[in-house]
């Protein structure tokens, strides 16, 4: 399960704080769930979503699809049903508190690879 430590962490890394690279690395090299296999791809991937037109959607929709557990179904694919979340916790964090979140969808990522949408 991807939890709130390692979601923070690909934050900053996302907002260029270098010194998260160290810990991104290790837990890529330990094959943590939810994580793809480098850096690298994951800051690829990460840009690849934040270009995408799909970005925002209404938050509202993307929580009651969450609620229902067919956020990937309801997306088409993986790749949307990502950019989909990543909108959502973008507008989440800046909004409510992490324990207020259903963490249902957060579990549905990750059993999902990453990997597999990069390439």
């Amino acid at each position: 399960m991807v939890d709130l430590d390692r979601l923070s962490i690909i934050q900053q890394a996302e907002e260029g704080d270098s010194s998260v690279c160290f810990k991104l690395n290790y837990f890529f090299s330990k094959g943590a769930e939810g994580f793809p296999s480098n850096y690298k791809m994951a800051t690829y991937y990460i840009d690849k979503l934040k270009n995408s037109s799909d970005y925002k959607i209404p938050l509202i929709r993307f929580m009651t699809l969450c609620q229902e557990g067919d956020c990937e179904r309801a997306f088409s694919n993986y790749d949307k049903a990502i950019i989909a979340y990543t909108a959502a916790l973008d507008t989440m964090v800046s909004h409510l508190s992490f324990k207020e979140w259903d963490f249902k969808f957060l579990q549905q990522l990750s059993e999902l690879s990453w990997m597999n949408n990069c390439s």
